[in-house]
């Protein structure tokens, strides 16, 4: 793991339930959210994940992090103009939609990088399926929170 015997003593892993993110105010650096934005999306009876509550999540995200702080998304990108439903059955989300959502809350996206991107993937399998796992077209955002 990486946090054994305290190689990274300047992170924190946080672990709450659906619905129960409790942040102190401006107390991040930083923060990622890596191949999982989609999992907001994502709810399962099997699993006992429940819905969880989009904007209220991404309120208490911004609220956790300093005035100047970081957020960095990285996920497999939908097709474009896909809805949020995506993220459920495919597993993916299109980037735009991360982007007005994280805006609507008062991020402001900082740059994004094409490093991780794949012009072979086509968006329309899912990230689980045996041509692509692995090999995905991802994005990287990274938004500021506003002094």
């Amino acid at each position: 793991m990486r946090h054994a015997d305290n190689r990274l003593p300047n992170t924190e892993i946080l672990v709450a339930e659906n619905n129960e993110l409790a942040l102190e105010a401006d107390s991040f650096d930083a923060a990622t959210i890596i191949l999982n934005y989609h999992d907001l999306y994502w709810s399962s009876e099997e699993y006992a994940w429940v819905q969880i509550d989009v904007p209220a999540f991404l309120a208490e995200l911004y609220k956790g992090i300093k005035p100047g702080g970081i957020l960095g998304i990285v996920d497999h990108q939908a097709v474009s103009g896909s809805p949020s439903e995506t993220g459920s059955t495919l597993h993916r989300i299109d980037s735009a939609i991360v982007i007005a959502e994280l805006e609507s809350v008062g991020f402001v996206l900082d740059g994004e990088s094409d490093a991780l991107a794949n012009a072979e993937d086509d968006h329309t399998k899912s990230v689980f399926d045996p041509e692509i796992r692995g090999k995905t077209d991802r994005y990287v955002l990274r938004f500021r929170k506003p002094e």
